[in-house]
């Protein structure tokens, strides 16, 4: 990830996460980070050559047949620690709050809404939002699996963060 888009990710400020949301999610962490994030490798360049090198794409706006989704990265307010915590489906899987945006939904409104549902918190700011989307194809056995269950035929998702 580049300098620029470092600064760029959605970061949420949490004032509490409600003892419920242990119910909703399993073994909750929060994680103390070991590097900055512009240390990161990958780029969000969205020029069609630095696209085909990379293994998922950046643009402006979704591409048709990816499902539209977002991503939130909940950070303390010294941003030194990010909440992940594992899935209940897959318990040996941990990620960070994400999940799909409705039909005619703002991603901003679909960040909030995912992470009320996924972790019970309510009282966050976003402080920053990507501005490119990202998109990966999913594996073939994890797309016939979630097309089946979804009853879609997407390719992949399409990620704002």
């Amino acid at each position: 990830m580049t300098v620029a888009a470092s600064r760029s990710l959605i970061l949420l400020h949490p004032i509490s996460i409600p003892s419920s949301s242990a119910a909703v999610l399993r073994l909750p962490r929060i994680a103390t980070v070991r590097r900055t994030l512009s240390s990161c490798s990958c780029s969000t360049s969205s020029s069609s050559a630095d696209r085909s090198a990379s293994p998922f794409a950046s643009m402006d706006a979704p591409p048709q047949g990816y499902r539209t989704n977002v991503g939130i990265c909940l950070a303390d307010p010294s941003l030194t620690k990010i909440f992940s915590a594992s899935r209940i489906d897959i318990p040996s899987a941990w990620q960070m709050p994400q999940g799909g945006i409705d039909e005619g939904e703002e991603p901003r409104a679909a960040a909030i809404r995912e992470l009320r549902e996924e972790t019970g918190v309510r009282s966050a700011e976003i402080v920053a939002e990507a501005p490119h989307w990202v998109t990966y194809d999913f594996p073939p056995d994890v797309r016939d699996r979630l097309n089946a269950r979804w009853g879609t035929n997407w390719k992949g998702q399409a990620q704002k963060w």
